[in-house]
């Protein structure tokens, strides 16, 4: 898979990976994977600033990065690359997204205030009030870090208190089944 191609396969499975367990079955959610990896990838945003000394590319103010049907929206989405200058190959190293992170694609959206996606490790971290939805299937918690050679997921909770007592924040969980209606004879 081409590197570029990576980070909106990340996505993917940032929206999609903690919820393959809940109400729907194992098909349904493995066809919101089904994408053209080769799609062009659109990013707009209300400024874009280039230090290629640092590697960097910072793009700032209401930033919406698209491929296919998968949506990001931020406020600040940084892009760590290496390589040469123009005309060579430059491959992205590290994403960070700061400030109202929401991924969606369909009927599944991610939310949280910042992602870093380490594309050397292929790890993702999701973290700050994290809110994974699919139709009525909901997983609320702290931090969301997926490994992607594995596919390891692990939604964690705050070790801080919620305000009622002392007691931690912990991680909460709603399925909704899948039931067909019965139909009835009269």
């Amino acid at each position: 898979m081409a590197v570029r191609h990576i980070f909106f396969f990340a996505l993917f499975v940032l929206v999609l990976a903690p919820l393959s367990a809940g109400a729907q079955s194992m098909a349904d959610v493995a066809s919101g994977l089904r994408t053209d990896p080769d799609a062009p990838i659109e990013i707009e945003a209300d400024q874009l600033d280039i230090y290629d000394q640092k590697k960097l590319a910072v793009f700032k103010g209401n930033v919406r990065a698209q491929q296919g049907e998968t949506i990001l929206n931020t406020a600040t989405l940084t892009i760590h690359y290496s390589g040469g200058g123009a005309g060579t190959a430059q491959s992205i190293t590290r994403l960070e997204a700061i400030g109202g992170v929401q991924i969606s694609q369909k009927d599944q959206k991610a939310t949280g205030s910042t992602a870093y996606v380490d594309m050397v490790k292929e790890v993702i971290t999701l973290s700050g009030n994290v809110v994974l939805s699919q139709g009525a299937n909901v997983l609320r918690g702290s931090k969301l870090t997926i490994d992607m050679q594995s596919g390891a997921a692990r939604l964690a909770s705050s070790s801080a208190s919620s305000g009622t007592g002392n007691k931690p924040k912990r991680v909460q969980g709603l399925f909704i089944p899948n039931r067909k209606s019965k139909k009835t004879n009269n």
